[in-house]
C-alpha cells in the first residue's frame, strides 16, 4: 500500500465570543493602564469648568433633587449617571472613570460586533483593535467628561442599525438609543433622517417601512420627553434638551471667530461661571430679565444677522471648521489632551502612529475600497458627513468628534484591511497607490489649521488651577513657571499665578502678581479685583477699595468687584449698608454661592438668625460641598443655642475638609465637657 502522510489538523479559529473577550480585555487593560499613569494629575482629583459642573449637579440630584438644578444647562444624561454612582456610594474620582473604562472596552466590542454585520470578521477585528488602541478614546475614558458616555451610545447606535440588515433591527431600540445619545449629545438629533432611513430600506414593504420608521421616531421622542417635561416644569418653557443652543452657535459665528473656542469673557471663562455671563450681557442688552429660553434666542439671532451681513466671511470660518474636524490636533477645552501626553507612555506611542488625522486618512481609503457596497453603508458615509457638519456649525473640540469615533473606524479597518489583500495578492501598483493617497490625505490632515500639537499656556494655567485646589501648591507654581515660559509677560498667566499664591496663603506675593498681570494689561479687571481680594484680607482696606473701583471701571458692573466692595463695608462695620449691597449684586445675578454667603455672614453679624440661614442655605444649595457655607452654618446654629445641630454642620464641613482647623476647633469646644478647660 502507498504511504500516506497525515496531513497537520488544522487549528480551528478562536469562536467570536473569544474574540469579543480579547477585545474587551485589551481595550480595558490600556485604558486602566492610563489610568495609572495619570493618577497624580491635578485634574484627577480637583475638577474645573464642566467637569466640576457635572459633580455639583450629581451632588444635588444624589442629595434628592432629581430634577436637576434650574441652571443646569448642560446635556443632562451624564450628570444622571454620576448621580447614580454617587447615591450607591461609589463617589471619588476613580469609580467614574473606572466605569467608563468598562464603557470604551465595552464601545469597542459593540464595533466589532457592528463591523460583522457590515463587513466581515477581518474588517471588524482591525476595526475594533484600532478603537482600543485609539489615543484619543483612551485620554477621554479617563475624564469627567460626558465624552466617553456619548462613544459608548455612538458604538451602541452603529450595532443597532447594523442589524438591521440582517432583519434583526429594533426600530423602538433605536430610537430609545438616540434620544439617549442626545441626551448626552444635542447634535445627536440630526442623525435621526439617517436612521429612519435605514429602518425603511431594511423593511419588506413600503407600507412596513412607514410603520417602523414611525416607531422609531417615537421611540426617540418618548426617550427625550422626560427632560422636555422637566424642563417645561423647572423652566417654564419647552425645551428639547438644553436651552444654550443660541449661544453654542454664537460661540462659533461671529466676526472674531476662530473655529474653536474663545471664552465670552476673560477670567469667566468656566462652566460655572460662563453662562452666568451670557446671561448677564444679554439682560444688559435688552433691558429686562430672560428666561433660558429667551437668552438662547437672543444670541442665536445675532449669529444669523452677522451670518446674513456677511455670508461670505461666515462661509470661509465654515470651510475652515469643516478641515478642523478631521486634522490632527486634538482642541482642547479644559483639560489639555497633550498635557496628559506629557505625562503618559501609552498616549505618547499610541499618538505617534495613530493621530486622528491617521484615522482619518485610513477611513478615507476604507471609504473608496467599499464604494461596492454603498447600498449597505451609505449610511455610515451620511452619519460622518453629518456628525462633521454638525460640529463645524458650531466649533470644533476634540471631544466633540467622538460622536465619529465608530463610523470612522470602521471604514478605516476596512481600508487597512483592503490594502492588506492586495499586498496578499501581489497586486502591488494597486496596493501602492492606495497607499500613496492615503498618506496625502493623511498629511492634508495632519497640517493643523490652528496651533501646533503641543501643551500651551493655557494647558498649564488650567493644570495649576487644578493641582491649588486639591493643596498641591508647589506643583502648581512650576506649573505656572511652564505657562511663564511660553508667555512671559501673559496677563493671564500672571493672574492664575496670583491665583495660586492667593489660595496658599501667600497673600504679598499674589498682590505682587495681580498688580504684574494688571500692569501686562490695565483693561483687565479680574487681576485687579484679585489683588484687592489680597489686600483686603492683609487689612490693607483703603488700598482694596481703591482696588475694587479701578476693577469697575475697567469692567462696570464687575459682581466680584461689587461684592468685594460690600465685604469691606461689613469688614468695617456697616452691615446694614453692605447688605443693601449683596443684595443689589444678586439681583443681578443670583446664582453666585459665595455672594449669598457673604450676604448671609452680614446678616449673621446682626443677629438676624433667620435671614442669615435662608442666605447660607442657598449657598449651600448652589454648592453642596461648599465647606465654608457648612462651618459658618455651624456658627449660626451654635449662636441659636443648638449645639447638636451646630455639630453635625461642623462635622460635615470636615467630611470635605479634614485639615479644617476652625471647623475641628469648634467641634472639640462643643464637644468639651461642662465645665472642663
Amino acid at each position: 500500500m502507498p504511504d500516506r502522510t497525515e496531513s497537520p489538523p488544522r487549528e480551528s479559529p478562536p469562536s467570536p465570543l473569544v474574540v469579543a473577550a480579547l477585545v474587551f480585555l485589551l481595550a480595558f487593560v490600556v485604558r486602566v493602564g492610563y489610568l495609572f499613569e495619570i493618577r497624580d494629575i491635578g485634574f484627577v482629583h480637583h475638577s474645573l469648568s464642566d467637569a466640576r459642573v457635572y459633580e455639583d449637579a450629581a451632588r444635588r440630584i444624589a442629595a434628592g433633587e432629581w430634577l436637576g438644578p434650574p441652571d443646569f444647562v448642560h446635556a443632562p444624561l451624564y450628570a444622571y449617571v454620576l448621580a447614580v454612582l454617587r447615591y450607591v456610594g461609589l463617589d471619588g474620582p476613580w469609580p467614574p472613570r473606572g466605569l467608563q473604562a468598562v464603557a470604551g472596552a465595552t464601545a469597542c466590542v459593540l464595533t466589532l460586533l457592528a463591523g460583522r454585520r457590515l463587513f466581515d470578521e477581518t474588517v471588524a477585528r482591525t476595526a475594533a483593535t484600532v478603537l482600543a488602541l485609539f489615543p484619543a478614546a483612551i485620554f477621554f475614558d479617563g475624564l469627567i467628561q460626558k465624552t466617553s458616555l456619548e462613544l459608548l451610545l455612538s458604538a451602541l447606535l452603529v450595532f443597532l442599525v447594523a442589524r438591521c440588515f440582517a432583519d434583526r433591527g429594533r426600530p423602538l431600540v433605536i430610537g430609545v438609543a438616540l434620544g439617549l445619545f442626545a441626551l448626552c449629545r444635542q447634535h445627536a438629533v440630526v442623525l435621526l433622517p439617517i436612521l429612519l432611513g435605514v429602518v425603511w430600506q431594511t423593511s419588506p414593504r413600503r407600507s412596513v417601512g412607514a410603520r417602523r420608521a414611525a416607531i422609531c421616531a417615537l421611540g426617540m421622542l418618548l426617550t427625550l420627553a422626560p427632560w422636555i417635561a422637566r424642563n417645561r416644569v423647572v423652566l417654564g418653557e419647552f425645551v428639547l434638551a438644553t436651552p444654550n443652543l443660541g449661544q453654542n452657535f454664537a460661540m462659533g459665528n461671529h466676526p472674531k471667530a476662530t473655529g474653536t473656542y474663545l471664552p465670552f469673557r476673560r477670567g469667566r471663562a468656566t462652566g460655572e461661571l460662563e453662562q452666568r455671563e451670557w446671561t448677564r450681557y444679554a439682560e444688559q442688552q435688552t433691558g429686562r430679565r430672560l428666561s433660558p429660553g429667551e437668552v438662547s434666542d437672543f444670541y442665536l439671532r445675532a449669529a444669523l444677522r452677522w451670518i446674513k451681513s456677511d455670508p461670505g466671511e461666515w462661509l470661509r470660518l465654515s470651510a475652515r471648521k469643516l478641515l478642523m474636524v478631521f486634522d490632527a490636533k486634538e482642541r482642547m477645552d479644559t483639560e489639555d489632551y497633550y498635557l496628559f501626553r506629557e505625562r503618559s507612555w501609552v498616549l505618547t506611542v499610541l499618538d505617534t502612529g495613530l493621530p486622528f488625522s491617521a484615522l482619518s486618512a485610513l477611513a478615507a481609503l476604507g471609504l473608496v475600497a467599499s464604494r461596492r457596497r454603498w447600498r449597505t453603508l451609505w449610511w455610515l458615509g451620511a452619519w460622518i458627513a453629518a456628525g462633521a457638519l454638525a460640529i463645524a456649525a458650531f466649533v470644533v473640540f476634540g471631544r466633540y468628534r467622538a460622536v465619529l469615533f465608530a463610523p470612522i473606524t470602521l471604514f478605516a479597518g476596512a481600508g487597512v484591511v483592503w490594502v492588506a489583500r492586495r499586498l496578499i495578492a501581489g497586486e502591488y501598483g494597486r496596493a501602492s497607490a492606495a497607499i500613496a493617497c492615503a498618506v496625502l490625505v493623511g498629511a492634508a490632515c495632519h497640517v493643523p489649521v490652528r496651533g501646533e500639537r503641543q501643551t500651551d499656556a493655557v494647558s498649564y494655567t488650567n493644570h495649576a488651577l487644578a493641582l491649588a485646589g486639591a493643596g498641591r501648591f508647589g506643583a502648581a507654581v512650576s506649573e505656572c513657571q511652564k505657562a511663564l515660559r511660553l508667555r512671559p509677560n501673559d496677563a493671564d498667566v500672571l493672574y492664575a499665578l496670583g491665583r495660586v499664591h492667593m489660595q496658599s496663603g501667600r497673600l504679598p506675593l499674589a498682590a505682587f502678581r495681580f498688580a504684574r498681570a494688571a500692569a501686562c494689561d490695565p483693561t483687565y479687571a479680574a487681576p485687579r479685583v484679585g489683588r484687592g481680594d489680597a489686600l483686603r484680607t492683609l487689612g490693607r482696606y483703603d488700598e482694596a477699595e481703591a482696588e475694587y473701583d479701578a476693577a469697575l471701571r475697567c469692567e462696570p458692573g464687575d459682581v466680584a468687584a461689587r461684592c468685594g466692595l460690600a465685604t469691606l463695608l461689613a469688614l468695617k462695620g456697616h452691615y446694614d449698608e453692605a447688605i443693601a449691597r449683596f443684595e443689589d449684586v444678586l439681583r443681578d445675578d443670583e446664582s453666585s454661592a459665595e455672594t449669598w454667603l457673604n450676604l448671609g455672614n452680614a446678616y449673621l453679624a446682626k443677629r438676624r438668625f433667620d435671614d442669615a440661614a435662608r442666605a447660607i442655605d442657598r449657598a449651600l444649595a448652589l454648592r453642596p460641598d461648599f465647606a465654608d457655607a457648612l462651618h459658618n452654618r455651624g456658627i449660626l446654629e451654635a449662636l441659636r443655642g443648638r449645639p447638636g445641630n451646630a455639630a453635625d454642620w461642623f462635622r460635615r464641613a470636615l467630611r470635605l475638609q479634614p485639615d479644617r482647623a476652625d471647623s475641628r476647633d469648634a467641634l472639640r469646644a462643643l464637644e468639651a465637657p461642662a465645665g472642663g478647660p
